[in-house]
């Protein structure tokens, strides 16, 4: 009887890491009645995401040069030896990516990671420290962008920025925490949080960044 307890708990246990780890969107609704409450938090800095409004005319020659050259399909993206694929992290998660593929080039992958390490500097020592950002696109192909056109997203454009793997966009309306039930002014402090620290980079001309309105999501480019 305790050999069969032992070999259920050990079943358990791995199916909840495989969850959590393969798929963490899942993992955040499972234990949703566990996580505890907390007070909302306001943020001093506020608006930061109204200083995000950089226009494509001002990054799309740089990231087309410097970036990777467009890729057909996705065949042709995972041949290309400049791209990094992109993992979940302790700073962020990659959603369940329908138009684009989780790979960047190196600098595309180094302006992210100094982005997630920004934003957990920002929110260590509180309540909402464990809460990571959620990466709702990164590159994409000629293929998947024709795709998104027909869905009848308006953000998309045949001269997108995320064809040369130094862009990718963060959702300013989901955050996840394994510990704490985030309510709604939770997410707009973290929206802020997280706006403040691109507005940061962009204005030390690390990057571009663009909080866009159709799609709630901060629209990130290498610089």
């Amino acid at each position: 009887m305790k050999k069969k307890i032992i070999i259920i708990s050990s079943t358990l246990i791995l199916i909840f890491l495989c969850v959590y780890i393969f798929k963490p969107h899942l993992f955040d609704k499972i234990i949703t009645p566990f996580r505890k409450n907390i007070n909302c938090v306001e943020y001093e800095k506020k608006n930061y995401h109204l200083k995000l409004k950089d226009g494509q005319g001002s990054y799309i020659k740089s990231a087309s040069r410097n970036g990777i050259s467009k890729c057909d399909n996705k065949n042709d993206l995972l041949k290309n030896s400049k791209l990094i694929k992109i993992e979940n992290s302790k700073f962020f998660i990659i959603d369940n990516l329908t138009h684009s593929y989780p790979y960047l080039t190196e600098d595309g992958r180094n302006l992210l990671n100094k982005i997630g390490r920004g934003f957990n500097l920002k929110i260590s020592n509180s309540d909402l420290e464990d809460t990571k950002f959620i990466v709702t696109s990164l590159t994409r192909t000629t293929e998947s962008i024709n795709r998104l056109q027909k869905s009848g997203n308006k953000n998309s454009n045949k001269q997108s920025a995320h064809l040369y793997g130094e862009c990718f966009d963060i959702t300013y309306k989901r955050f996840s925490n394994r510990f704490v039930n985030l309510k709604p002014c939770h997410l707009n402090y973290l929206k802020e949080v997280l706006a403040g620290v691109l507005y940061d980079l962009k204005k030390n001309k690390k990057c571009w960044a663009i909080t866009e309105k159709r799609q709630p999501c901060f629209h990130v480019v290498c610089r």
